[in-house]
């Protein structure tokens, strides 16, 4: 049986996986979901998701500014790992998810949350893992949002703790050093499970830009997957603000989605939100 072997007490903790055995002697009798904003998340902890084969849920199709959506990819890759698609999964563009934070729609974001708690909770999922908030995209940041809520009203359904995991997705995009402490968890992964995982993120031809970018960073940064119970500071102004602010200046945009007039009111409905 693996176990955490804590480094210094203010340091994450390191554990081996090889197998789902090692996944069930790290979190026993916890059962997980994942849940991503856009389809091609998973390959972040796609050693973790293989071992675990978690529920899977993802807010959008992943169409972006293309229009072709890659959710049926994602949707092939990890039911061949084992791991289920439950609702909400792909719902809507990429387009629409934007469209409905500027235009203040609360009332999709709070059917995202009732729907994904009535997964949670009809499949006893007290494990979620998910989207870091990192300023880096919106969906991303309004995701977690929706996984905090959405564990906490799990927790009070099932009248148990339900353990809520984020990912970081951009630190290599950004060239970001991630903080790391006790509050995390990495999974070192085995030989053949990195190499599944190269494999696969490879394979994901929707992607390819964004892996051959990543991987160019260095592979063996992506053997170790982080798991952080840390819950990041909001930065003001977020990356995706001042990007947007510039791009309408180029005049790509007609107008910028903003943290504080766009993403706060959602922020605050799903707060508030009870059912």
């Amino acid at each position: 049986m693996p176990q955490l072997a804590t480094k210094d007490i203010s340091e994450p903790r390191y554990a081996p996986l090889r197998s789902a055995a090692d996944i069930a002697a790290l979190w026993p009798g916890r059962r997980a979901a994942f849940v991503a904003a856009h389809p091609g998340h998973e390959l972040a902890v796609l050693g973790w998701l293989t071992a675990a084969r978690p529920l899977v849920h993802v807010l959008t199709d992943g169409s972006g500014h293309v229009g072709k959506g890659r959710a049926d990819v994602t949707a092939e890759l990890v039911t061949s790992l084992g791991a289920r698609i439950a609702a909400p999964f792909a719902p809507m563009s990429d387009a629409a998810i934007y469209r409905a934070m500027m235009d203040g729609d609360t009332a999709l974001f709070c059917g995202l949350l009732d729907t994904l708690v009535e997964s949670l909770a009809a499949n006893g999922i007290d494990l979620v893992v998910g989207d870091a908030r990192e300023g880096f995209n919106p969906a991303h940041d309004i995701c977690r949002a929706l996984i905090d809520r959405a564990a906490a009203m799990t927790a009070d359904r099932l009248g148990r703790d339900v353990l809520n995991y984020s990912v970081r997705l951009t630190d290599w995009d950004l060239a970001v050093k991630a903080p790391h402490d006790d509050a995390c968890v990495h999974l070192e992964l085995s030989g053949a499970l990195f190499e599944a995982k190269l494999a696969a993120a490879c394979a994901y031809r929707a992607l390819g830009d964004e892996v051959a970018r990543a991987l160019s960073t260095g592979a063996d940064q992506f053997r170790t997957e982080c798991l952080s119970l840390a819950s990041e500071p909001v930065t003001e102004p977020p990356h995706y603000e001042t990007v947007g602010r510039e791009r309408v200046r180029q005049g790509f945009y007609r107008e910028a989605l903003l943290y504080r007039a766009h993403v706060v009111p959602v922020l605050a409905a799903l707060d508030a939100h009870r059912r």
